[in-house]
């Protein structure tokens, strides 16, 4: 199921940016990633028909499926969007005596003046 997201990712991203985007290595890693998902779900079955006893070929294919985790080398590119969201928190926690204060005020407000009218 994972590996119809990346694919159905993949192919947005390539018709989206068109062929400027094979310059990306992030794209490139993803596509590679999908690339041998696909070829391990093909070949495996495949191999393994034939193959019950002794499974080489199938060890080392898992051996290449066990590079997906560089698929978390993705986030790594979030880090420098992790310092302004940080700054946003920070800012809002600052400034959370100050908002209460003020929705406190305004609904006391609105309380007196729905009263006397």
């Amino acid at each position: 199921m994972f590996l119809c997201i990346y694919c159905a990712e993949a192919m947005f991203r390539a018709f989206s940016f068109g062929w400027q985007i094979i310059w990306d290595p992030w794209f490139l890693l993803d596509l590679t990633l999908v690339v041998l998902g696909l070829l391990a779900l093909v070949l495996v079955p495949l191999l393994t028909i034939g193959n019950v006893g002794n499974m080489p070929a199938i060890k080392k294919l898992f051996a290449v499926r066990s590079l997906r985790l560089l698929r978390l080398m993705r986030v790594l590119r979030m880090l420098r969007h992790f310092k302004i969201i940080w700054r946003l928190v920070i800012g809002f926690l600052t400034a959370w005596d100050t908002i209460v204060a003020a929705t406190a005020l305004l609904l006391t407000t609105l309380f007196v003046f729905s009263c006397a009218a």
